[in-house]
């Protein structure tokens, strides 16, 4: 009888250890404030990927540092979250899929400011012996 109990005992043990360990994923910040992060994190990568190694490392520690002034975070837990983001596909796709949409984003609208300060900025002086400075629009624009 008490060999039944025990080898019961020993099947019990062993289908609990079994069971899933992990826990819930917690990320230390809010979606938000992660994309915010990540933006500026690849910013500054992409900032500095042509420097010579000794220089990179001196200003990505440098650009982290500011990035958690801004951002009010630990880069810590940020490097935390990200790992713990890589184990979990989906959610870490998703997340790098709403950085790079805010990426494209901020690019478009930067696009659209260069653009129209591009075209205010279209007309050329040139010299003339009869009029002195004369102002005369680039070629595609229309003098108002």
């Amino acid at each position: 009888m008490t060999i039944r109990k025990a080898f019961l005992f020993l099947i019990i043990l062993i289908l609990c250890s079994c069971q899933s360990k992990e826990k819930a994923y917690e990320p230390s910040y809010n979606e938000d404030k992660m994309i915010g992060v990540l933006i500026d994190l690849y910013t500054a990568e992409a900032a500095i990927k042509d420097l010579q190694p000794k220089l990179k490392d001196s200003l990505i520690t440098l650009y982290k540092d500011q990035i958690e002034t801004i951002h009010k975070v630990d880069m810590g837990l940020i490097e935390k979250d990200l790992q713990d983001l890589q184990v979990r596909p989906g959610l870490y796709k998703s997340l790098h899929e709403k950085v790079q949409d805010s990426i494209a984003l901020l690019e478009k609208s930067y696009n659209k400011k260069k653009e129209k300060k591009i075209t205010k900025s279209e007309k050329k002086t040139i010299v003339s012996e009869d009029d002195g400075f004369k102002e005369l629009p680039v070629q595609g624009t229309q003098s108002q």
